[in-house]
């Protein structure tokens, strides 16, 4: 194998591993050989990349609740009042003053304060446009290849 890639003269030194270690190291150097060196380093960058991001998304995940699991039990309130017969409460007003008197404040609505305005159709804007154009000094002398 190492007279076959030269550049793998570190897997050939190592004379006393067993033969399934030297097998799959011969596999890795026949595979490193084959692929072009940039994309062997792109690929060791995104593997190192990807272990960075599972590395951190484990230590946000342990950081939500402390590392500790959650032992809070879910207990639902207990209302025993709720349902029993009682007299029923004085009645109050619901305007504050009671004065009967109601003032408001607020906006008024923009169709009630907003200016008329009076827009020209698209059609007559068109035809003045084109009356506009028809009189425009033109050329004298017109080229045609």
């Amino acid at each position: 194998m190492c007279k076959h890639f030269p550049h793998a003269v570190g897997f050939c030194a190592k004379a006393d591993v067993s033969p399934y270690l030297r097998l799959v190291q011969d596999v890795l150097v026949c595979m490193t050989a084959l692929l072009p060196y940039n994309l062997l380093v792109e690929s060791i960058t995104m593997r190192t990349a990807l272990l960075v991001a599972c590395v951190l998304c484990a230590t946000v995940a342990f950081g939500q609740n402390g590392g500790l699991p959650s032992m809070t039990t879910l207990q639902f309130p207990s209302h025993a009042q709720a349902a029993s017969a009682h007299p029923m409460a004085q009645e109050h007003s619901l305007l504050e003053g009671g004065s009967g008197v109601t003032v408001g404040h607020g906006e008024l609505p923009l169709w009630e304060v907003a200016p008329k305005i009076h827009e020209v159709p698209l059609g007559d804007t068109a035809r003045e446009q084109k009356k506009e154009h028809a009189n425009v000094k033109k050329a004298k002398i017109v080229w045609e290849n």
